[in-house]
């Protein structure tokens, strides 16, 4: 699910940051660990919930005034997350609270290296600091650094503004495009010829909140992750909260082919997916922390990972070998063997951030990652090393474009990458409500090219 759902919805640590009050910390997403009353759960505190525990300490100390304190606390958080722009945010107000300008430039400086001008030079207490030096030198950078890029075109949009859309997937042989609906509940597919129908009901089997989805072009299925993380879904049901399976349809047609749901003593969100060459599936469970791994030769899901191995993961993609898997949560980006389900960080230098990212994919010893709810919203390639496990280098594909808001997953089809660009999650409200609005914008699929684009930035890592 896309990041806008932190602060609202329950999903990421990122959300929209507060402006305008120098003494407001960064809203990281208070409710990610909250259950409705009456959800079908299980008390536990998991990894997200005790990073969330943390924000919240920081945040709290920051609001009440003591920079000291805040300080700290983001400091200890930002050991977790080294390149997360709202927890450096929150570090350098702390730290013009605390009187330490210098320093608090130093962080501003890394927000803006890493391409997220954009909360800088909006934030109040950056402003304060006009006037230090090196304070005009960064307010242009971090404006220019976050400038529009915007050569996608617009792919289709979608005709009904209900939709509330996650994930795309492509079938070659067809030319069919499938979106996931979150507040319908249901699959649309657009075909060939550019009409819309729907390819599974709204709420068929069971159906939740569809989210990511996958074509398999040799069984002929189409896997999908469904669950509910929250109330946001027509027909709420609270019960519903922490429900979470893989569906399997059949792509000539449409029926249920299996169902495979997570074990109803624990909370699960299945988010999104990949298919490996070999057939296995891995699907990342957001509320679980963990990566689960599904074959038709098993019977049922089986984790890879421990439980809280990481802190809400969300898109996931694999090398073309189908040994490494590459998942990207709150913290940043992880490498994944599967043949023991060991992670480990994928490194990088100064100047790149890898968090935020939503939808992930692997192309040509590259990394394309949909960056959403972050300021700007961008798509960006990272480039690999040749062993995997460090990031050389990053192109920005697509920034600051009007049309982005709160973008959300794509599939890539030859060249080019085909992504949500404005799901419209925000606009759902309590117990699943959508207000009736004729002029609510329509959601469009953009299409943006994966070669030809700006030269490389190298980080210090890959020189």
């Amino acid at each position: 699910m896309n990041l806008l759902k932190i602060a609202a919805l329950g999903c990421f640590i990122l959300s929209a940051v507060c402006l305008g009050n120098v003494d407001a910390a960064p809203d990281l997403g208070a409710a990610a660990g909250s259950i409705p009353a009456g959800a079908n759960s299980v008390s536990r505190e998991g990894s997200f919930e005790r990073f969330q525990s943390s924000v919240d300490a920081a945040r709290a100390a920051l609001s009440n005034g003591n920079g000291a304190a805040a300080a700290r606390g983001y400091q200890a958080l930002l050991e977790q997350a080294p390149n997360h722009p709202l927890l450096q945010l929150g570090l350098a107000r702390s730290l013009v609270l605390f009187h330490r300008p210098a320093e608090a430039l130093r962080t501003y400086r890394r927000i803006a290296d890493e391409g997220f001008g954009g909360i800088v030079i909006q934030d109040a207490a950056f402003a304060k600091l006009n006037g230090r030096h090196g304070f005009r030198k960064l307010n242009e950078d971090a404006r220019s650094g976050s400038s529009v890029l915007q050569p996608a075109e617009v792919a289709f949009t979608l005709p009904d503004s209900r939709t509330i859309p996650e994930g795309l997937a492509f079938d070659q042989p067809s030319g069919r495009f499938f979106i996931s609906s979150t507040y319908l509940r249901k699959i649309v597919v657009r075909g060939p010829d550019g009409a819309f129908n729907d390819f599974v009901g709204a709420g068929d089997n069971g159906l939740l909140q569809v989210l990511g989805l996958k074509v398999d072009p040799v069984r002929h299925w189409l896997l999908v992750c469904t669950g509910a993380d929250d109330d946001k879904l027509d027909e709420f049901k609270a019960t519903d909260v922490g429900r979470s399976a893989l569906f399997i349809y059949d792509l000539s047609n449409g029926r249920l082919v299996g169902s495979l749901w997570g074990d109803r003593a624990r909370v699960h969100l299945f988010n999104d997916l990949v298919l490996t060459p070999s057939g296995a599936v891995y699907i990342t469970d957001s509320r679980e922390g963990r990566v689960y791994r599904f074959a038709a030769e098993q019977d049922g899901l089986t984790p890879l990972t421990s439980a809280d191995a990481f802190v809400y993961p969300n898109g996931i993609a694999a090398d073309p070998s189908g040994r490494w898997l590459y998942v990207a949560d709150a913290r940043g980006l992880w490498r994944v063997d599967t043949r023991n389900g060991r992670i480990r960080p994928v490194s990088h230098g100064n100047g790149i951030s890898t968090v935020g990212i939503d939808g992930l994919y692997y192309r040509r010893r590259a990394l394309v990652g949909v960056q959403s709810d972050v300021n700007p919203n961008r798509v960006v390639i990272f480039s690999l090393s040749k062993n995997g496990r460090t990031i050389t280098g990053q192109r920005v594909i697509e920034r600051a474009d009007p049309r982005m808001s709160s973008p959300t997953e794509g599939v890539v089809v030859d060249d080019w990458l085909y992504y949500i660009a404005n799901s419209e999650q925000g606009r759902v409200g309590e117990n699943g409500v959508l207000p009736k609005d004729d002029h609510a914008p329509r959601t469009r699929v953009l299409k943006v090219r994966l070669q030809g684009t700006p030269p490389w930035r190298q980080s210090r890592a890959g020189r």
